[in-house]
């Protein structure tokens, strides 16, 4: 044969073997597509299953929707992909501190402006440090070491950290100190940073941040003049008391994101995994939050006030109980709903005598009633994840009664409103207050 021929079949083998080798390239590629899109339908599925325990099942599905799934393994919620649009870059290495010049509030308090310094870190485009939180608020009075409580104790850090990078108190301190972190505070907090900065962040939670001399005071909110003063800061401590009153524009997806998935610790949520088992045979329940604010400092806690104003409000209470009681049990039969969680603290427990007026004492559950076993009998003692406990049993129900004025029942709201459950103030369903019920007392 000719050379001429050689090089045409040569030609032909390099041909064929180019064409074989993209046939198998092509072959895998499609068998690993495959195999990833079956890998996130299984996933998917099994995401969905743990977001129907806590969120509850499918309301298309009526032959689950009556009953508590099966707990989940995994704590992690699939959710739908963040709303929210344009997000900005964020770095790491530049961390922003929740600063609260106040010692004041409960914990539900606490977390609500927590929440604005999530808005803050997102925004800002700053890795958002998890700042402990203080058991206080009805019978406990006090920031001190004994009731600090940490982060992870309270809300989930790995779902948070699909809104914004966290990062611990330690990692903070290991690279920012007095000398290189700049405090932005709000007027007015000038005279109280002093003594917080040492009471809280140096004695308790060990945070070396500047003396008052070197802080800055804004005189208003702006948010592109936080982030020009910023700019090249690495450490920032930004005061979030005052921003609770401060409203953002075009925020509400980034709002929506932050309520979807700012979670309870997975602990908490093991709890009532097991805990909703035994609220109504496992059946759905409408929860309702009870509690009287207008009294419970003078007649409860002994903090001003006489026996003679204590048994005349206490008269008043009664009747607003009564009333209350009475709108739920009517929205529960017009529900169609057999039971009912109430949550409401230790003083409180007498609507239970007045809610079976209306309805047989077995339909009612209490956290004595479910925390009955040694296993969690303790968390009747430890207030502070009892409430979180009683907050996710409110979460899962069909319907949620909350209290008016509370901050308690508005951190439930808000979580059950992104996730598409109803809920209701008890004024609202309470069809006509009677004249003898002030309305400044149902709160």
């Amino acid at each position: 044969m000719s050379q001429r021929t050689y090089r045409v079949i040569f030609q032909g083998c390099v041909l064929l073997c180019i064409v074989s080798a993209s046939l198998y390239v092509h072959k895998q590629w499609l068998q690993g597509t495959e195999l990833m899109h079956w890998k996130n339908v299984i996933t998917g599925e099994k995401q969905q299953h743990f977001a129907q325990e806590r969120h509850g099942p499918d309301k298309k599905n009526s032959v689950e929707s009556a009953a508590v799934q099966e707990p989940r393994k995994n704590v992690q919620i699939k959710q739908k992909q963040s709303t929210a649009t344009n997000k900005p870059k964020i770095y790491s290495n530049r961390y922003l501190l929740p600063f609260r010049p106040n010692a004041a509030g409960g914990c539900n308090h606490q977390y609500w402006r927590f929440k604005r310094g999530i808005m803050m870190s997102y925004l800002t485009n700053r890795t958002l440090v998890m700042t402990p939180f203080f058991l206080h608020g009805g019978h406990v009075a006090g920031y001190t070491r004994e009731h600090l409580r940490p982060f992870n104790a309270t809300f989930d850090a790995d779902m948070l950290s699909k809104v914004v990078p966290v990062a611990t108190i330690e990692a903070f301190k290991r690279v920012c100190n007095r000398n290189n972190t700049k405090v932005i505070l709000w007027p007015g907090e000038r005279e109280r940073y002093d003594k917080i900065k040492k009471s809280i962040y140096t004695d308790m939670v060990e945070v070396d941040l500047p003396s008052e001399d070197k802080v800055i005071i804004l005189e208003q909110m702006q948010l592109d003049k936080v982030v020009s003063i910023t700019e090249n800061e690495t450490c920032v401590a930004l005061s979030i008391d005052e921003l609770l009153h401060v409203k953002f524009n075009n925020t509400e997806q980034l709002q929506n994101l932050i309520d979807k998935y700012l979670v309870p610790a997975p602990k908490v949520v093991r709890i009532v995994n097991d805990l909703t088992k035994k609220i109504c045979h496992g059946k759905q329940y409408l929860a309702y939050h009870w509690r009287n604010q207008s009294a419970e400092v003078v007649c409860f806690f002994g903090r001003g006030g006489n026996e003679k104003e204590c048994a005349s409000r206490r008269k008043v209470i009664r009747r607003v109980a009564e009333v209350s009681a009475e709108a739920v049990t009517d929205l529960m039969k017009k529900e169609q709903i057999e039971c009912i969680y109430l949550a409401c603290p230790l003083w409180a427990l007498e609507m239970v005598d007045i809610l079976s007026k209306r309805i047989p004492r077995a339909s009612i559950f209490t956290s004595g009633d479910i925390l009955g076993s040694t296993k969690y009998q303790t968390l009747l003692e430890d207030y502070y994840t009892l409430s979180l406990v009683e907050q996710e049993i409110c979460m899962r129900a069909a319907i949620f009664v909350g209290t008016v004025h509370s901050n308690w029942s508005g951190m439930v709201k808000a979580n059950r409103a992104v996730n598409g459950r109803t809920s209701h103030k008890i004024r609202d369903i309470i069809v006509k207050l009677p004249e003898d019920v002030p309305s400044g007392l149902l709160r």
